[in-house]
């Protein structure tokens, strides 16, 4: 006992590792020595670790420094629940408090163009976050200067260091580098270089993932890259920069439009799924279920629900309805660029609010106890209190979901993203008749042109609605979507009038030609609509197709029998036979088509 003692004394003055001590005398040992070791020897010795931590500009816990005193990790995990545990998270957290504040200080040191690395803190709720940025994977040192110079401009005013456009300036710029030795300023790249990386990236650049870059990803870097250029020849370029001004920028030429319909739309929560989960939202956590009813019943976005403060209800003047404040960070800065307050309001459901309340009394105590408002604010076992993530969340959903085993119409299993929340109750309130102004004002809009594009999104959705599964189910039709997609949203309104007053019968279904397009040349022919790649035809003539099918099997028959009996062989190179053939097969390809969609049916004999 008393070796141990010596051992780890002399272990907690040199300030070196106690996973040696550990290891000769065993956990339990260990423990009792710690907890009868001088307390200020053992604090001091977990001060300075915490110290280290910060000398390197690292977040610290207590499991951080219990790991930097015994590199076991999980030898040092059987330290948590004992009073060692305690005296270390208390000085993890009062380190900590420190990093928040000194951190963020620090930043203004961080940015500048002698430093290759700058790591940048910001707070997030009661979250210290950072972002790196890595100026050494640019291999050209000369643009790697001028690149810095640029995010010192870019990154002034802004608070929370979240910015893409470094990561897609990077492969830009190397391939410019390496394909032409000559670039070794951004004045140096010619229309030429621009050519051949708008090439590359389109053509032979991959993602992490291992495939092709999107349009948007290309349009990104050919976009920085001509920011860059901007800059350094504009006025707001550092007048301590001494390199060569460019005189033109050759990716000013290159412009993307539609960007928004070339990349993957945010797709919209069917009812039957929104039921679903709904139904079984009592398994989830008590903070994930609040989480989710806020989001479908509201649409706001995440970072507006989980930085939801303790005073964020208020009586409104409509009974049954309470006022929701919240902040919109996405456009806080535009907002008070403007001039507008940094609060929005929204009714909500009575239920609602009753939910929030409840929420707000369960953290009551742990807000008090940190001094913090958020009313989402979690603490797992002995780690220090946080705001939840939209990752946690959309995962705690989706594994209910497959649990479930809750389906879209296709029958696929549906995967939520928060942001599909947004999108289901913009075009809830677009369907119900919602103004422009009235749209704008529930989902905090800045600009009229943010709220056309939902009303632009429900016009497709209703196009889409009127595809060939609706032809089908009113008029036991089948339409294929090369016929369909001749046909505007309002010409298919047309279209089905038409068909219902049987405007367009022909011989085995309707007509699909769009009457524009001139007179039909179909009609000289013997079958004319027959075969026609306009005819729509269905259930209703099943029995029709069964009968050309067998009276034109019967002919075929028949004519290779003829063809045998004159001891022709080869007389499926005829032109006769191919004929014959050729609308045997159409018959009974639209027979098993038929009976396919429909089944056989009363039709079928």
């Amino acid at each position: 006992m008393n070796s141990s003692f010596t051992a780890l004394e002399e272990a907690l003055c040199s300030r070196s590792s106690l996973q040696p001590v550990l290891d000769s005398v065993g956990v339990s040992e260990m423990i009792r020595a710690m907890e009868n070791a001088p307390p200020n020897l053992l604090t001091a010795y977990f001060q300075e670790k915490a110290a280290e931590f910060t000398a390197r500009r690292e977040n610290v816990t207590s499991f951080k420094l219990l790991q930097a005193a015994f590199t076991d990790k999980k030898q040092a995990s059987r330290f948590y629940g004992t009073p060692i545990a305690d005296v270390v998270k208390t000085i993890a957290d009062i380190e900590f408090e420190k990093q928040k504040s000194l951190f963020r200080r620090e930043n203004r040191q961080q940015l500048s163009v002698h430093n290759d690395i700058w790591q940048l803190f910001y707070l997030t709720g009661p979250n210290l976050r950072s972002n790196s940025y890595d100026f050494s994977k640019i291999h050209c040192v000369s643009l790697r200067l001028e690149l810095k110079y640029f995010m010192l401009w870019y990154l002034q005013g802004r608070s929370d260091y979240r910015t893409p456009v470094l990561a897609a300036v990077i492969k830009g710029v190397n391939f410019l580098s390496s394909n032409n030795p000559g670039i070794h300023y951004f004045a140096n790249i010619s229309d030429v270089d621009a050519r051949q990386l708008y090439n590359y990236l389109e053509n032979d650049c991959f993602s992490k993932h291992g495939g092709r870059l999107s349009i948007k990803s290309v349009a990104n870097t050919m976009r920085a890259c001509g920011q860059i250029i901007d800059y350094l020849c504009g006025d707001m370029r550092d007048p301590s920069l001494r390199t060569p001004i460019p005189t033109g920028n050759p990716f000013a030429k290159y412009r993307f439009f539609n960007l928004d319909n070339m990349s993957r739309n945010t797709e919209i929560i069917p009812d039957p799924v929104a039921a679903a989960i709904e139904k079984h939202s009592h398994e989830l956590s008590d903070t994930h279920r609040v989480l989710y009813s806020i989001f479908i019943n509201t649409g706001l976005r995440l970072s507006e629900v989980v930085l939801l403060k303790e005073d964020c209800l208020a009586p409104s003047r409509f009974e049954g309805l309470m006022l929701l404040r919240y902040v919109p960070h996405k456009t806080l800065s535009a907002r008070r660029k403007r001039g507008i307050g940094d609060t929005c309001e929204m009714l909500i459901p009575a239920f609602l609010s009753r939910e929030i309340t409840r929420q707000i009394k369960r953290t009551q105590s742990l807000r008090e106890e940190y001094g913090e408002p958020y009313i989402f604010i979690v603490k797992n076992g002995s780690q220090r209190p946080s705001l939840p993530c939209g990752d946690g969340f959309c995962d705690a959903v989706n594994r209910l979901i497959a649990k479930h085993c809750i389906t879209d119409e296709n029958d696929h299993l549906w995967k939520l993203t928060t942001r599909q929340f947004r999108k289901t109750i913009a075009v809830m309130l677009v369907e119900s008749g919602a103004s422009m102004t009235e749209l704008a004002y529930w989902l905090s809009h800045l600009s009229r042109k943010t709220s056309m594009k939902y009303y632009a999104e429900v016009r497709k959705k209703r196009l889409a609605e009127m595809n060939t599964s609706f032809f089908r189910e009113k008029f036991d039709l089948l339409l294929n979507s090369e016929q369909l997609d001749q046909f505007s949203e309002e010409q298919r309104r047309l279209l089905f009038v038409d068909f219902r007053l049987e405007k367009r019968r022909v011989e085995l279904g309707f007509c699909m030609r769009v009457f524009a397009d001139g007179e039909c040349r179909e009609r000289s022919r013997t079958l004319s609509c027959v075969n026609c790649k306009n005819l729509c035809t269905g259930k209703p003539y099943l029995q029709y197709w069964i009968a050309l099918r067998d009276s034109q099997r019967t002919l075929v028959d028949g004519l290779v029998e003829s063809y045998r009996e004159m001891g022709i062989a080869d007389y499926q190179s005829y032109r006769q036979y191919q004929q014959e053939k050729a609308l045997l097969d159409s018959y009974s390809d639209t027979v098993t088509k038929i009976e396919a969609a429909f089944g056989g049916g009363l039709y079928a004999k």
